[in-house]
């Protein structure tokens, strides 16, 4: 899911201590198997407006660690977290070029399976995702997306997801996942 031009090799190198931050990628049960939650973010921000994300954001210095970053925010943004979430691991940090932010992915798994609770400053709606259809490579394309960093639209990879295109970053994530659950 990487975009071309985005190669390791590639200028998008990370600035001298980018900013901190953690998403989580839910796993909760459903009637079916398993989904997790993303979000999309209000279109009024400036900054990834209207792009679908996960559940997370910046460092506090309150956090303990980086998981803890990654729990206190979804509880934030869409009011599940804390305690009843497992850790099942960490995923490789992604240097975000457009926010100067170094982004460390956890996958978490709880078993409560509570509605949620939208903060409206930072999320504009959630949608499920079920883990099948992340590794169901049907769900693969690309489509044109706008690029703040360069100010025009380039055609990139996405999964088309529950009626929504991922790309950029989630998709980069996502993208793991679903690497690591083929192994399984």
């Amino acid at each position: 899911m990487t975009p071309a031009g985005r190669h390791p090799t590639s200028n998008y190198k990370p600035i001298p201590n980018p900013k901190q931050g953690a998403v989580l990628i839910l796993i909760r049960p459903t009637k079916d198997g398993f989904s997790f939650p993303v979000t999309q973010r209000p279109v009024h921000l400036n900054q990834h407006g209207g792009q679908i994300s996960l559940p997370g954001g910046k460092v506090d210095l309150m956090d303990e660690n980086l998981f803890a970053t990654a729990l206190r925010e979804t509880k934030e943004e869409i009011g599940i977290g804390g305690s009843s979430v497992k850790l099942l691991g960490a995923l490789t940090p992604l240097y975000i070029p457009v926010s100067q932010f170094m982004v460390h992915p956890f996958v978490g798994f709880t078993d409560v399976v509570e509605k949620y609770s939208i903060n409206s400053e930072e999320v504009g709606q959630v949608s499920e995702i079920e883990l099948s259809d992340l590794v169901d490579e049907n769900n693969v394309g690309t489509g044109m997306f706008y690029l703040e960093l360069l100010k025009k639209e380039f055609e990139m990879p996405c999964f088309n997801l529950n009626g929504l295109q991922i790309w950029g970053a989630t998709a980069m994530i996502l993208s793991e996942l679903k690497v690591l659950m083929m192994r399984l």
